[in-house]
This record gives structure tokens, C-alpha cells and sequence, in this order.
């Protein structure tokens, strides 16, 4: 028997799962070309080849940053969101309870609150909340305070108590009347 060469055979792409978390560190791996490097230089291999392996070293050196810089970028978004919708749990939380961050000490899972696509779900927020005003009914918003029940603007009601009329105000003959001079 033989056994097929591993040219012929294709090769699938490697699932997550199984890729590193991370890759080696930056300065590490620019010390192992160094030393590369050197080791190419006393080699005896054809110039022209060492440049090309070279270039695809710095080439795939570059990739890496960029690969960093992406995972970063990456975790950063995945932080956001993640902010954003616990922010936008506890904003639905607050319009049944007093302190929305009451939610959390019952339910520190945002995921049960959220639909399959990662959205949450406002009636599952709603219905947390109700479960935990159940629980601890102290725990519940107040309830708003209502306008009374009229339509007279409160501006326009008078007291009951009499009031006492002003000064009369006084009347032109005793602004014109010439004033009695002393002397």
C-alpha cells in the first residue's frame, strides 16, 4: 500500500475551533526572523531566492499586525454592543421597575433576554421585570402622579376667603385740584 501524497489530497481550512486564540507576540515573532535572517545569509542559498523569502516574511509579518488590529478592533465592537444592550435592557426594565439594575441580581444572562438574531426582546424584559416585582414588590417603579381630574386651568381658581379691596385708586378732580401751599 502507499499512502497519498499530501499535495494530492485537498486540505480544508481550519475552523475556529481549532485555530489559536491569539497569536505569538509581535517582538517574538521579529526575533525569530532575525535569527532566520541571519541563518538564510550563511545558508549558501541563491540570493534572488533569500529575497523572495524575505519579502513573503515581512509580507506575512504585516498580516499579523493586521490580524491584531482586527481582533482588537473586533473585541472593542463586541464590548460596545454588549454595552449597548444592556443599556437598552435596563431602559426597557425601568418603565416597571425602580432601580432597572435590580434586573441583573435575578438575571445576569442579557442572552435570556434577547431573541435568537441577538435583539432584544422587549416582552421578555417586561416579563423579568414582572417576575421580579412578584418576588419584591419594593423592588416596583412608583406610579406616576395624574393630573387632577378637571379641565379649569388651576390658574383661574379663586380662594374662598374675602379679600380686602385695594385703595381706591384716586380720581382726576383730586390730581387736577390745585394743593393747599403752605406758608
Amino acid at each position: 500500500m502507499t499512502e497519498p501524497n499530501s499535495a494530492d489530497t485537498p486540505q480544508s481550512p481550519p475552523t475556529p475551533a481549532v485555530m489559536p486564540g491569539r497569536l505569538p507576540d509581535t517582538e517574538a515573532a521579529e526575533a525569530a526572523n532575525t535569527e532566520a535572517s541571519r541563518s538564510l545569509d550563511e545558508s549558501g542559498m541563491d540570493p534572488a531566492a533569500i529575497g523572495e523569502i524575505r519579502k513573503l516574511r515581512k509580507e506575512a509579518q504585516r498580516l499579523r499586525e493586521r490580524l491584531r488590529d482586527a481582533e482588537t478592533d473586533m473585541e472593542r465592537a463586541i464590548t460596545q454592543a454588549a454595552a449597548m444592550q444592556r443599556a437598552d435592557i435596563e431602559r426597557i426594565a425601568s418603565e416597571h421597575l425602580a432601580d432597572p439594575a435590580d434586573l441583573w441580581s435575578v438575571n445576569p444572562d442579557s442572552a435570556e433576554l434577547c431573541d435568537e438574531y441577538g435583539i432584544v426582546d422587549a416582552d421578555k424584559v417586561a416579563e423579568a421585570a414582572k417576575g421580579l416585582i412578584a418576588d419584591k414588590p419594593h423592588y416596583a417603579a412608583e406610579k406616576p402622579v395624574t393630573a387632577p381630574p378637571t379641565d379649569r386651568p388651576i390658574e383661574n381658581l379663586r380662594s374662598a376667603m374675602p379679600t380686602r379691596d385695594p385703595a381706591p385708586a384716586p380720581s382726576w378732580q383730586q390730581v387736577i385740584r390745585p394743593r393747599p401751599s403752605r406758608g
